[in-house]
């Protein structure tokens, strides 16, 4: 019986150190974040948006707000980062004001399609608190290029 036990409890710290092993260090996890984040950042960018608003070209800036918040593959790569555990809470914290901003740049897009700037500039002022406390999450997780 005492066997067992001991079986057991060696088992269990195997299982425990190889889960540990999975598990990327601080440095590798935000090199992770920073690729994901670069990859994301190219593209238009909102200079070309304003300019075209001010000209009412709102199907354009549409297309342009669309191009900026559909971007799948990299909600996907993001998804699959895996924090180590000191900065799990607040990876989970950028990972969900990361969706909330694509949701609120889609919505805006549509708005614009529909010709309601109104709403659209609603939605900007959202997006751009969503966005400001998303940089900072960022900077404290020690990223250098996720808080654009």
């Amino acid at each position: 019986m005492i066997r067992w036990a001991l079986v057991a409890i060696v088992v269990a710290l195997a299982l425990a150190a190889g889960a540990g092993a999975a598990t990327p260090t601080h440095a590798q996890f935000v090199r992770q974040l920073d690729a994901v984040c670069q990859a994301g950042n190219r593209g238009p960018t909102l200079t070309s948006i304003n300019q075209l608003l001010r000209a009412r070209r709102y199907r354009q800036a549409a297309a342009l707000v669309e191009a900026v918040y559909n971007r799948p593959a990299q909600l996907r790569a993001l998804d699959r980062i895996v924090a180590p555990a000191a900065d799990a809470a607040k990876f989970a914290r950028y990972k969900l004001l990361t969706h909330r901003i694509v949701g609120l740049g889609l919505r805006g897009a549509d708005a614009l399609r529909g010709g309601d700037v109104e709403l659209f500039n609603r939605l900007a002022r959202q997006l751009n608190t969503l966005v400001r406390q998303r940089t900072l999450v960022a900077i404290d997780l020690g990223t250098r290029h996720c808080g654009q």
